[in-house]
């Protein structure tokens, strides 16, 4: 009699579904292979023209789910929470052994358009989790070539620790690859949770976030005439929303100790304060972009403030500088979710963050002196399950 537990065939993360595919899925899964074809090649065995059609998908995946039935494989095939029938993924447990081994190797591919975004770490650490925790297996193997090195470095987040080289090990795109051998032990794997603190684990001076049409990066010393530049040419905007805040005679000392803070306070996960730059001028500085007070479990959280240049407002700079940093936040830090409050006035700023998905929460009277008056904010938020 089989005492092995019964496997599950859907399982959850905060951002994806991962279910095993009924047949009738076949035509999403031909989509994911078909739109990823060129991408996937040269990880891939070399695929027949036959690969590609709607029968040899759907012939696969009665094969897969005999495949689970049997407890031979886990095949879980990888969907959006926020677009729950579209194919972008799959993470893989295959020839399962129990007795005295009880081992599973493990595969993994992701669409092209969600590369370095966390989704692939978010689908295999839910695997490898299912593997030691409700398969109860004792050993999880996964053998990488040496120049994937964004897989390599997914295992090694993972804890998994390579055991070995194989020369020529796996055929793949008609030619005998070596390959990275590597493991994970029940007792050595680390279940992924939350950070209790929110720390990106990069350097400052490292760091470049790049949007569609605006490069985020921290400020450095070099930075300080044009700082000084953008935040001349828009004072009077400044002054009219934001606190004024004294500068003293020697500016040039006022934001260097400015940023010398800023690096430290992002590399110990503080505050993460951007200069909003264009991709193709970097040293343009064309706003700002704060995350501050930043706090870990049991709140998550932090508070965004920004600013943009009077020479590119309206324009979609501020929408993408925000979208980018905010993809940062909660997927490097890992945060719950992000606040943002605005003068009533500004109407503007408000509709950045309904174009976000931020959900205002109320209005708080009388709450920051601006401008020689109290002013009345109204206040936001964003969770990482409803960020778009």
């Amino acid at each position: 009699m089989n005492t092995e537990p019964a496997l599950r065939d859907s399982y959850s993360t905060k951002r994806l579904l991962l279910r095993v595919a009924e047949p009738e899925e076949a035509l999403a899964v031909l989509d994911f292979y078909l739109h990823n074809r060129e991408f996937l090649a040269p990880t891939d065995p070399i695929r027949s023209p036959s690969f590609y059609t709607l029968e040899a998908q759907t012939t696969g995946l009665l094969a897969e789910r005999e495949a689970f039935l049997a407890g031979t494989a886990l095949p879980l095939w990888i969907f959006l929470k926020s677009d729950p029938h579209r194919v972008v993924g799959k993470v893989i447990l295959s020839q399962i052994v129990r007795g005295v081994f009880h081992n599973a190797y493990l595969g993994y591919k992701l669409d092209q358009g969600l590369q370095g975004q966390g989704y692939a770490t978010e689908a295999v650490g839910k695997a490898v989790s299912v593997a030691f925790h409700e398969m109860n297996l004792h050993r999880v193997e996964a053998h990488v070539l040496p120049r994937n090195r964004r897989s390599i470095r997914l295992l090694e987040r993972l804890g998994f620790e390579p055991e070995g080289y194989g020369a020529r090990y796996l055929k793949i795109h008609g030619v005998w690859e070596d390959h990275v051998h590597f493991a994970l032990v029940r007792d050595r794997h680390r279940p992924s949770v939350p950070a209790e603190s929110p720390k990106p684990g990069i350097r400052g001076r490292d760091l470049v976030l790049v949007g569609e049409k605006t490069l985020l990066r921290l400020p450095t010393e070099a930075d300080i005439p044009e700082v000084v530049a953008y935040r001349d040419r828009n004072k009077d905007r400044l002054d009219r929303w934001n606190p004024t805040m004294p500068e003293g005679d020697d500016r040039a000392a006022m934001f260097r100790k400015r940023i010398l803070q800023a690096a430290y306070r992002f590399e110990t996960g503080r505050e993460a304060d951007f200069l909003v730059c264009l991709p193709d001028r970097p040293e343009k500085v064309v706003g700002s972009l704060t995350f501050r007070d930043i706090t870990p479990l049991p709140l998550s959280c932090c508070e965004a403030g920004y600013s943009v240049d009077a020479l590119v407002e309206g324009r979609g700079y501020m929408f993408d500088a925000l979208h980018t940093g905010l993809r940062f936040m909660f997927d490097v830090f890992g945060l719950n979710r992000v606040t943002a409050s605005y003068m009533v006035a500004n109407e503007r700023s408000g509709r950045i963050l309904d174009l976000l998905g931020f959900q205002r929460e109320g209005v708080s009277r009388k709450m920051l002196f601006v401008a020689g008056e109290w002013q009345d904010m109204v206040m936001t938020s964003l969770l990482h399950e409803e960020f778009r």
